[in-house]
């Protein structure tokens, strides 16, 4: 296996016949400002990911530490047969059908814009339609990083916090 440094984790949340389903990804990023593009890359096969193709709609969510739990809990059972509606408490943009979770400091509203497909793996790459952040992790109206408190995850399933600026 290649190495991979630790990424950041985000929950993405969907909506499907008025279930809504979360699941965490640490293979995510920015890709452009203009549009505001962002990528997740999920196994073929996950839940999300096909919820994602059927309805081209999907929310990031950035989660702080203290969500850990939570997010272990999620990742570790699976939509199919567990019902996770009730982990986050939910809300809504503009984009009604689209849940982001009120607990993460951090909410990324997002349409479909392209699927890259590979073997195993879906990329989706989400146009940003609507940002909404906790003002207690905001300078300037910008979100800070050490504010959000983000998680991190090894491919050694390992969690880490962001550490100090160099």
């Amino acid at each position: 296996m290649a190495f991979v440094p630790a990424m950041p984790l985000v929950l993405v949340a969907v909506k499907d016949e008025g279930k809504t389903n979360f699941a965490p990804f640490s293979m995510y990023g920015q890709l452009s400002h203009y549009p505001p593009l962002i990528y997740v890359s999920m196994a073929k096969g996950n839940l999300t990911a096909e919820i994602i193709g059927r309805t081209k709609q999907f929310s990031v969510n950035v989660p702080g530490t203290a969500l850990l739990e939570r997010i272990k809990l999620c990742g570790s059972i699976s939509g199919r047969e567990n019902d996770k509606s009730q982990a986050f408490e939910v809300f809504y943009g503009a984009t009604e059908d689209v849940p982001m979770l009120l607990d993460c400091p951090v909410n990324l509203c997002c349409h479909l814009y392209d699927t890259l497909e590979f073997r195993d793996t879906f990329v989706y790459v989400g146009q940003v339609t609507d940002t909404f952040a906790d003002e207690g992790c905001l300078i300037n109206d910008r979100p800070v990083a050490v504010l959000v408190d983000p998680l991190f995850c090894t491919n050694q399933g390992e969690f880490h916090r962001l550490g100090g600026k160099l």
